[in-house]
């Protein structure tokens, strides 16, 4: 489950999951990924979604903003910190998630363009609160 809050960017696709997350957890099955997907989901960390990409359905995850996941973060500390979480959010989307995918993540809001497009996107990542 935490495989896929350390993949690069703020969205990973169970595609971009099997070519770019964790070595070991890379021969899950798209059924698995969705299971992980929605347990995420459920415990406030992102928005487990299926669309469209090319001729098929892509299970897509895409993560909550750091400033918005602080609580569920802290909550879930046995699986991810926020150092590790920030770190990877600010990373550039694996190109393996398509244009097609970005565009439809966009278009329902849980994309930026800046986010879809940019990459430098993370560049200038907000740095983490002092406690």
């Amino acid at each position: 489950m935490s495989g896929i809050l350390l993949t690069a960017g703020p969205v990973t696709s169970n595609v971009s999951f099997s070519r770019r997350g964790p070595k070991p957890l890379r021969a899950i099955s798209k059924e698995q990924f969705l299971a992980a997907a929605n347990m995420l989901q459920a415990a406030y960390l992102g928005t487990a979604i299926t669309v469209m990409s090319s001729s098929r359905a892509s299970v897509v995850f895409v993560k909550t903003p750091p400033n918005e996941a602080e609580e569920a973060i802290a909550a879930n500390a046995d699986i991810i910190n926020m150092e590790k979480y920030v770190a990877r959010y600010y990373q550039q989307i694996p190109t393996c998630v398509t244009v097609k995918i970005r565009e439809q993540l966009i278009s329902m809001g849980l994309l930026t363009h800046e986010q879809a497009t940019d990459t430098n996107f993370g560049v200038n990542a907000p740095s983490l609160p002092h406690s």
